[in-house]
């Protein structure tokens, strides 16, 4: 609402001052009889006028809001992914060593042998990086160092490097229990990482 007030060269003042609403007329009487119609305009807002934008403000943060929470979501999803990865990763490895260290422990003494051996060794240090690249991306609650090397200990136990002993008919037991061990104790701890 806005008093209007309207002044002729003479001056001459108001005799009743009337409040006026823009966009509505309204008419103004002036002691020497005159009667002026005045029609206020209501003025377009701007683009920087803050009464422009004040009604979106709620819908943009929450919209705001929104937006952080399903990227909280995402980056857990996508985290627990990323751990189950690693877990499904190490546990193709201990297959992958069990099957090395199997053929080692069969073939009979020569060069297939030594291979057999060497790939191994080499399947065990990658299962090892791989147990702690784990252990890091779950901050040491998913940490399998001691069952790895239970694994290994079952894997390379002697007279495994022994390029003259005779060969085994059967896998020693030991590796089979390890790597039964090895896949409970990485589901037991996967688990009671996540809280399930």
């Amino acid at each position: 609402m806005k008093r209007v007030e309207v002044a002729s060269p003479s001056k001459p003042k108001i005799a009743d001052a009337t409040t006026v609403t823009p966009g509505q007329p309204a008419q103004v009487s002036v002691q020497n009889g005159t009667v002026i119609q005045v029609q206020l305009v209501p003025a377009k807002p701007g683009v920087l006028d803050p009464q422009l934008y004040a009604p979106a403000i709620p819908g943009v943060i929450v919209a705001l809001l929104g937006l952080w929470i399903a990227h909280c979501f995402s980056a857990r999803r996508d985290f627990r992914k990323e751990v189950a990865d690693c877990c499904s990763d190490l546990k193709g490895l201990v297959d992958e060593a069990f099957t090395a260290a199997s053929k080692a422990w069969v073939a009979d003494p020569g060069s297939d042998r030594i291979a057999a051996i060497n790939e191994t060794k080499h399947k065990i240090q990658v299962l090892g990086i791989a147990s702690t690249t784990l252990s890091r991306k779950t901050k040491g609650s998913v940490d399998l160092s001691s069952e790895i090397t239970k694994f290994r200990r079952a894997c390379t136990s002697d007279p495994f490097e022994d390029p003259t002993r005779i060969a085994e008919n059967v896998v020693p037991a030991d590796m089979l229990t390890a790597m039964i061990d090895l896949y409970a104790r990485a589901d037991h701890k996967l688990i009671d990482y996540w809280g399930n």
